[in-house]
């Protein structure tokens, strides 16, 4: 069997897998790298389909300090994958992925991403969600921030006074709502963490 063939075979033994991870500070849903592999492993073994990086074609490191005067790494990789089939025939697939961490995790945490983002590029996992494009938005005009969301509540403040991760989120969300800039909730993100 060809590795494309293996490949068909493996998803149509796993079919979908749910966002069963919850991401607390910002209040959504994810699948973790965990909840795939978990998923993907014992049909790529039925099928003898293997997973490997074999190379890393592009990173990147960028140095910051948090407002709590933390010192962090962020990490962003693009990484070429090589699926193997049952008789050895080999494709290929890149991702890319992201991470920041104040201690030393920023790179596992990126080579987690993009290993999570090639799988469920090459075997296309469903969600269990209802598809996003089902439902129509509507958007209100965008409102004006002025400067470095010189105009919104002490957010920061907020942030740093918050003592649980459910009152970190509902500050995050205010600050959203507010329309504070994305550079302005990433900041925030990193008080709150």
């Amino acid at each position: 069997m060809k590795v494309n063939e293996a490949i068909i075979e493996v998803m149509k033994d796993v079919g979908a897998v749910g966002k069963g991870d919850h991401n607390t500070f910002h209040n959504f849903n994810f699948r973790g790298i965990d909840a795939v592999v978990n998923a993907l492993s014992p049909a790529m073994k039925r099928h003898g389909v293997t997973v490997h990086p074999s190379q890393i074609i592009a990173r990147d490191y960028e140095h910051y300090t948090t407002d709590k005067n933390k010192q962090g790494t962020a990490c962003r990789l693009v990484v070429e994958y090589t699926i193997t089939g049952p008789e050895g025939d080999v494709i290929h697939c890149v991702a890319a992925g992201e991470s920041a961490d104040t201690g030393d995790k920023a790179t596992p945490k990126a080579m987690s991403v993009t290993f999570r983002t090639a799988l469920l590029q090459t075997f296309a996992l469903p969600t269990t969600e209802t598809d996003p494009d089902a439902q129509v938005m509507e958007r209100q005009a965008p409102r004006p921030v002025t400067g470095e969301a010189s105009n919104l509540p002490d957010f920061r403040g907020m942030m740093q006074s918050a003592t649980s991760p459910d009152e970190k989120n509902a500050i995050w969300n205010q600050a959203k709502e507010a329309g504070a800039p994305v550079k302005f909730l990433d900041e925030l993100r990193e008080i709150g963490s």
